[in-house]
């Protein structure tokens, strides 16, 4: 069942060679090893396998799988290389394949429900210049779909906060500019950042590390973008334990798709609203907007708003008081934010499923 869509996107860096079947064997082995369930789509960058080696690898993983390979390129077909695998399983949601003229990028276009939805795979040059463009290139080349998300190695940092070690080279002039035209064009975030997706537990902060200098430079080079049509949908997204057979940590990503309790009430823990001090100020809150019209929206999203400012200004204590569990506490503060994330363009929340206490 396609109720969530589980991507691994990995810069093996090199599965060519003379030890092309020993490497093959080893990467199998530890992919299987590193992750827990099943994987719906491989995104592989910098393979360095020729149009030759790509006719003696066969499948990336055992299993069936629909397979689109762009050979590496420059001098000696050395440099980069890309590959998307797709599972049978979603065999029947994909829709088209392209590859961008640099040799770069790969596309395919997946139908989820009523969506088309794209997903670019990069693999970005290492020199600014080049990287440049590479941006300015991309948007003439992608078809016109609703919406778009990007992953993949990307060779450059958008913040100091991730990197550690080493000199982080902000971006600025053309580099920038192209950048974000393409980034604002299609709408899309580092899903790194974005509330909706929790971080995995174990995940790495990094996902490269320098081995010229002994594992002491780590950044976040592997990432992924995508626009509002992911961000509701929401999931984790993690870092796996680096291995051997790569400088580069594999990035997972997990896509839910379908909500398991759609009808689920929205509840705030009653044992807060009990509390002496927390009880009525917050009911006082919700009393005031309580004969509006209608329960409209702008009256609703209003108590929530107030409800929040209440809750992160004078009642943190109650949480970690009533909490035992730290995760309890992040959900409790998180819930509050949760209506105007998931129904941004409703008409009406209906107060019938907004309880606040009894």
């Amino acid at each position: 069942m396609m109720d969530r869509l589980n991507l691994i996107s990995w810069n093996v860096r090199g599965l060519g060679g003379s030890h092309c079947c020993k490497v093959r064997s080893v990467f199998r082995r530890q992919l299987r090893k590193s992750l827990i369930g099943r994987i719906d789509v491989l995104l592989i960058q910098e393979h360095h396998l020729n149009e030759q080696r790509i006719q003696k690898y066969g499948n990336l993983l055992p299993g069936q799988w629909k397979q689109f390979w762009v050979p590496a390129i420059g001098d000696n077909s050395l440099k980069a290389g890309l590959c998307i695998a797709i599972s049978d399983i979603w065999w029947s949601a994909f829709m088209h394949y392209g590859v961008l003229d640099c040799g770069r990028g790969q596309y395919i276009i997946l139908q989820i429900g009523s969506k088309k939805w794209g997903l670019l795979n990069i693999y970005a040059p290492n020199h600014a210049r080049d990287r440049t463009t590479l941006w300015k290139s991309i948007m003439p080349q992608l078809p016109v779909v609703e919406h778009w998300a990007i992953a993949g190695d990307f060779n450059m940092l958008e913040d100091g906060c991730d990197r550690l070690g080493g000199t982080f080279q902000p971006l600025f002039g053309s580099k920038l500019y192209e950048w974000e035209r393409l980034i604002f064009s299609l709408g899309l975030m580092d899903l790194w950042h974005v509330s909706s997706f929790e971080r995995m537990q174990d995940s790495l902060a990094y996902s490269r590390s320098d081995r010229k200098q002994s594992n002491t430079n780590l950044s976040r080079l592997d990432r992924v973008y995508a626009d509002k049509f992911l961000w509701d949908k929401g999931g984790s997204i993690g870092i796996l334990p680096s291995f051997s057979f790569s400088d580069h940590a594999p990035l997972r990503l997990v896509i839910v798709l379908q909500e398991q309790h759609r009808n689920s009430r929205f509840k705030i823990p009653n044992h807060v609203f009990l509390r002496q001090d927390c009880a009525p100020s917050v009911h006082n809150i919700w009393n005031k907007y309580d004969y509006s019209y209608d329960y409209a929206l702008s009256s609703v999203q209003n108590a929530i708003s107030e409800t929040q400012q209440f809750f992160h200004c004078k009642a943190k204590q109650v949480f970690y008081e009533s909490c035992t569990k730290i995760g309890r506490l992040r959900r409790g503060l998180k819930s509050l934010q949760h209506l105007q994330e998931r129904r941004p363009y409703s008409r009406y929340i209906n107060s019938r499923v907004i309880q606040v206490g009894n």
